[in-house]
């Protein structure tokens, strides 16, 4: 798929020394917003390279604090399988495998005060590189930050480890009780083996995320400099802005047929309030969703390859809107199912300009 090549090709982004470039971003952008505004004539000018290198810089941070987590509390399952004096049953592993891990992994992870002032710092800086990139477009003083993007910035946080949170609940989780299964019921391993042999399994499972940790720092920052970018043009009177691939080969079947088309800034403004009104995060997918293509459908010739997903409550999907390309040329139509910011999908890396 595109967006996988896109995220690999983000993650594989050269870069000599990442806590040095991190550094010197903050350096321009905390100095250029001292006054809490940003001056177009002193103001820092952001790349894209920066924008990955926050991105990476929190997707690094994830990977390392999981690893962290899941090498600890495997050591201490086997620990606590040692201890326990009776064979594995269905009952062990719903009453005390899985309720243990919930707590000394999932728990331990996404409540990591190292990874939480990640997010934090992370969606700060890519809000304050957008501000500054638009003011020095614009040509435009900016305020600092309004009330708006103050609660932008706070649910950003939450929705981030929300979704690292959903990963273990929709996914891991099961994955790791069908593995408790086969290795503690029906391979008949003994009492001390089978603690050794589950940590091992586990280890494997929980080294299948990696890529969604990708596509959660993606998201995180691809959507903080879209609202960063909405309330930038608010501030600067600017009414109408046009969707803007990075324009090289890696553009994808789905952000092509994007490039150029206009939006009016304030149904960004309503989708992005919205969606921020909405209690339940899952059903965000559902305000703001994410553009699919099917190769089958075009391989099989047909008009209307693109579609969007609606979700229950759970995040199941319960219905496809197949389109043609030609919506994604027309802003009243994608406003009106929600597709007015990137990302238009996982690992999107376009970005929006003034009309």
């Amino acid at each position: 798929m595109p967006a996988e090549l896109m995220i690999n090709e983000r993650i594989a982004m050269v870069e000599s020394d990442l806590e040095t470039r991190i550094a010197r971003i903050d350096n321009a952008i905390w100095l250029a917003g001292a006054e809490r505004s940003f001056n177009v004539r002193s103001v820092y000018k952001p790349t894209n390279d920066d924008f990955l290198a926050v991105e990476r810089n929190m997707v690094r941070k994830i990977n390392q604090v999981w690893r962290e987590n899941v090498s600890e509390s495997m050591k201490d399952l086997v620990e606590m399988m040692d201890g326990i004096n009776q064979e594995v049953s269905e009952e062990m592993i719903s009453q005390i495998i899985l309720p243990y891990l919930d707590v000394h992994l999932a728990e331990s992870f996404y409540s990591d005060p190292d990874l939480r002032k990640t997010v934090k710092a992370s969606v700060q800086r890519t809000y304050r590189l957008s501000k500054a990139q638009i003011a020095k477009e614009v040509g435009v003083k900016l305020a600092g930050t309004s009330a708006i993007d103050e609660q932008a910035k706070t649910w950003l946080q939450l929705d981030t480890r929300f979704w690292l949170r959903h990963r273990w609940e929709s996914h891991i989780r099961e994955r790791i009780q069908d593995t408790a299964r086969k290795i503690g019921i029906e391979q008949g391993l003994g009492r001390r083996e089978v603690g050794r042999a589950m940590a091992s399994a586990f280890k494997g499972v929980c080294g299948e995320s990696a890529y969604y940790w990708e596509v959660v720092g993606s998201a995180t920052v691809t959507r903080g400099r879209s609202w960063s970018n909405l309330t930038g043009f608010q501030d600067a009177g600017i009414r109408k802005n046009i969707w803007q691939t990075v324009g090289d080969e890696r553009v994808c079947l789905i952000c092509g047929p994007l490039d150029g088309t206009e939006f009016y800034t304030q149904d960004g403004i309503d989708l992005m309030r919205e969606a921020m009104a909405e209690t339940n995060l899952v059903a965000v997918r559902n305000i703001t969703p994410w553009i699919n293509y099917s190769t089958k459908i075009a391989s099989e010739g047909g008009s209307k390859p693109f579609y969007w997903s609606e979700h229950n409550a759970k995040g199941e999907i319960v219905k496809k809107h197949y389109f043609g390309a030609e919506k994604l040329k027309d802003g009243k139509f994608l406003t009106g199912v929600g597709m007015t910011e990137p990302q238009a999908h996982g690992g999107c890396r376009c970005r929006k300009v003034a009309a």
